[in-house]
């Protein structure tokens, strides 16, 4: 994560979730469930803009973070897409 989307989780602009409540996923590396697959995916999902840091960024995420934080969010339908 860079520092801008600390600052913006800080000033309210970003919101994040306390480490108890996240749910985790496992999900193979199969063709098609890669980093951008997933945040195609991911911005399906209107909560989801709240939490995602900025799009020049996206390519620092890392894979777990997002399949994570989705999964947490959005629940079922995430998990049967993977």
């Amino acid at each position: 994560m860079t520092i801008y989307f600390m600052k913006a989780i800080v000033d309210g602009s970003k919101k994040f979730i306390h480490q108890d409540k996240v749910r985790h996923l496992s999900v193979p590396q199969y063709e098609g469930l890669g980093i951008k697959q997933m945040l195609v995916e991911a911005q399906k999902y209107a909560v989801m803009e709240h939490y995602l840091p900025d799009e020049q960024d996206w390519k620092k995420i890392p894979r777990q973070w997002l399949i994570n934080l989705t999964y947490t969010l959005v629940g079922k339908p995430f998990a049967d897409w993977a």
